[in-house]
């Protein structure tokens, strides 16, 4: 087989002007959405981009050996990598120490996401924790950019063995070798894409979001523009009077995408791939818009992007922790990030010429000629690396537990607090992590309901506490029942799906997508209730009433509510277990949700002033909340009377004592809603003493 012409490897500076466009359009994303609608999408460029320069560099390998080959594959990947990455994992582990609350429940998950990036799994830790990247929650951890990496990461251990399956990367590449890899990249597109429409389409979006393998189509579509692009220079490429005017209408369009307020999921991600991946193909730096984008600015900021990519969430989540994010933070924020970047850039070229390094390809040096391997003394980073990548996630371990409250510098007597959402009963597996799941999760296992099952005093009854996203926000009750009404307790939340489930919602909700998993989710938690319930045993059932009983199908509604109970209380009679439901709470309709940490609201030295109108209390007429009550009391009151084994315990008086004209979200300066009818733990703490009075005046 003929071996093809080799002058391909060539620096293009137009790709760092792309890079620099995806980095900036992160960027401005991040600090204000409503900016840049669309600027989450510069992740799909750079996936694009990836997929184009490491096959580009890996075919233009020669090195003989699989061995040598993959040896030296990941030493460039070290050096490349993980400096800058241990050193933002390091700095931002240590300022949070100073200035998030040991108390604080995004502590813990933002440190484990931390420990995940250096290993390259923090996608995974991620999606395990059921997280929305778009959510409220996530915007605190300042670990949470580092997804992407983990994908590339694991990009980089599977492409080097399809290179050399392809028979590519030990001598010069052949027609054949590279035709082979053509096949095999749109194999694994069209298998990727096909996995991320699919899971998109039945609502996995966290799936589809950060694995791997939902992504790779992005990855492979890079690659196949540099197989392309290659086999251009060798044939006769698209006329310039074509390829010029075409190459702008692209680029237009990839800069409508990231403005253009498109829908989030397939929509965005494809139309950002495939432009990026044609302006790969057809971009040129001496004409059109590849003259814009080698500017220098442009080469500069591209050059950098790893390291502003790295450092620009952190500050933005850290200036959340304390001085906020305004107009008026924002060029201190901006300032800071630059010299950061600068920082990090600095220590990503220094390590990445120490050893057997392999000049990049997009050097701005020499365009004609191609990149060649220079040799330097020193220890391999296969070695090195370890050590410290071991050593920062030590330091990370320490900060969740011995050392957890060592750096503090705020007050450390602050009042119960934690995260809008995250729920937990010290010292046992229950938490929102493990116990609460969004609707459109997969089946939950029997060892996940086990896990938040606790029986710490055997031979007594069980709580079973189930229901959606309110079932999730009274876990702190769990702990005063476990410490003093001498029971077990279990908590299965799914939220927005009641149970038990019932059709038609007052809404007709249950008909759309997000809702479909409902049903069977229900239907498998009666079956695990059935096989695990005993006599004695309660079945607490909170669920957000209002919204599955109001609405313009009520009359509907409330009569297959009604039927759907009857049924399994009459089932759970003949096990001799009891049913108890909760009736509704205050609803605080104006109130919006808080989308920060309890602790943000509280005030410190490095927050002198409240940073949300979210922290502020939110007040309602006592009376003319309990009138709207009516109807739905009279339901429950009138299930209350005519099942024997069911009774209602009315959480309202403790939220809105009737001492009280009006209904607040707060008491004194503590939050007992973190949104509109959401608990906090203080919230729930709240409730506490009434429901155990409640629980001694039941039969046992």
């Amino acid at each position: 087989m003929a071996k093809l012409p080799q002058a391909i490897h060539r620096y293009r500076p137009e790709i760092d002007g792309l890079r620099a466009l995806a980095v900036l359009a992160v960027l401005i994303n991040h600090l204000n959405s409503e900016w840049l609608k669309g600027g989450y999408l510069g992740v799909d460029i750079f996936f694009v981009i990836s997929g184009y320069v490491v096959t580009a560099s890996l075919v233009a390998r020669q090195d003989g050996s699989w061995g040598r080959f993959l040896r030296q594959f990941y030493e460039r990947r070290c050096r490349r990598l993980l400096p800058a990455l241990i050193a933002m994992a390091l700095g931002v582990a240590l300022v949070m120490g100073l200035v998030v609350s040991p108390l604080d429940d995004t502590r813990i998950p933002s440190l484990r996401t931390g420990i995940a990036s250096l290993f390259g799994l923090s996608n995974l830790y991620l999606m395990k924790q059921g997280t929305n990247y778009f959510a409220a929650d996530t915007q605190f951890n300042p670990y949470l950019h580092t997804w992407s990496l983990g994908v590339e990461e694991q990009y980089y251990l599977l492409w080097p063995l399809i290179i050399l399956l392809s028979g590519l990367g030990l001598k010069p590449a052949t027609s054949r070798a590279l035709r082979r890899l053509t096949w095999l990249s749109l194999i694994l597109l069209a298998g990727s894409l096909y996995l991320y429409l699919f899971l998109s389409l039945r609502g996995q979006t966290d799936r589809a979001f950060f694995l791997t393998a939902a992504r790779f189509w992005q990855l492979a579509a890079g690659c196949l523009a540099f197989l392309r692009f290659r086999h251009n220079q060798n044939h006769q490429p698209i006329s310039p009077n074509l390829s010029v005017p075409l190459s702008g209408l692209l680029f237009a369009g990839l800069l409508a995408v990231l403005i253009a307020p498109l829908p989030m999921g397939p929509t965005g991600s494809i139309s950002a791939t495939l432009l990026t991946s044609l302006l790969l193909l057809l971009l040129k730096p001496e004409l059109g818009v590849g003259r814009f984008l080698r500017h220098p600015l442009s080469l500069a900021i591209g050059l950098r992007s790893y390291s502003l990519y790295l450092w620009h969430w952190p500050v933005i989540v850290l200036a959340r922790w304390t001085v906020g994010v305004s107009m008026a933070t924002l060029v201190p924020i901006l300032g800071l990030t630059a010299l950061l970047t600068l920082f990090s850039y600095r220590l990503e070229t220094m390590f990445r010429s120490s050893r057997k390094a392999m000049a990049p390809i997009h050097r701005p040096t020499d365009p004609g000629k191609v990149a060649l391997p220079t040799e330097h003394p020193g220890p391999s980073p296969l070695l090195v690396y370890p050590f410290f990548t071991l050593a920062t996630a030590g330091l990370l371990i320490g900060l969740q537990g011995p050392f957890k409250a060592l750096l503090f510098t705020g007050r450390r007597d602050l009042p119960l607090n934690g995260t809008s959402n995250m729920k937990e009963i010290s010292g046992t597996p229950i938490n929102t992590v493990n116990c609460f799941q969004e609707p459109t999760a997969g089946a939950r296992t029997d060892r996940q309901r086990e896990q938040c099952r606790v029986i710490r005093h055997p031979g007594k009854p069980t709580l079973f506490f189930i229901g959606d996203s309110h079932t999730n926000s009274i876990i702190p009750l769990g702990e005063d029942i476990l410490n003093s009404a001498n029971l077990n307790v279990a908590f299965m939340a799914r939220g927005g799906c009641p149970f038990p489930h019932f059709s038609p919602w007052a809404s007709d909700r249950q008909s759309t997508p997000r809702y479909k998993l409902c049903p069977q989710s229900s239907a498998n938690e009666l079956n695990y209730l059935q096989t695990q319930v005993k006599s004695g045993d309660s079945i607490v059932i909170v669920n957000n009433l209002r919204a599955y009983l109001e609405g313009f199908k009520e009359d509907q509604a409330k009569k297959a509510f009604i039927k759907v109970i009857e049924n399994f209380t009459g089932a759970m009679a003949q096990r001799g277990v009891n049913v108890i439901l909760f009736a509704p709470i205050p609803s605080f309709d104006s109130r919006e949700e808080v989308r920060l940490p309890m602790t943000v609201c509280q005030k410190e030295w490095f927050r002198p002033r409240s940073l949300s109108s979210q922290c502020e209390p939110v007040r309602i007429n006592r009376s003319a909340e309990e009138n709207r009550l009516v109807p739905l009391r009279d339901l429950l009151n009138q299930l209350d009377q005519s099942i024997p084994n069911l009774t209602v315990f009315d959480p309202f008086y403790s939220l809105c004592p009737p001492s009280q004209k009006e209904c607040s979200t707060h008491a004194g300066e503590r939050m007992l809603f973190s949104d509109s009818n959401h608990l906090t733990n203080e919230g729930a703490k709240h409730v506490s003493e009434a429901f155990l009075r409640f629980l001694n005046r039941q039969p046992s």
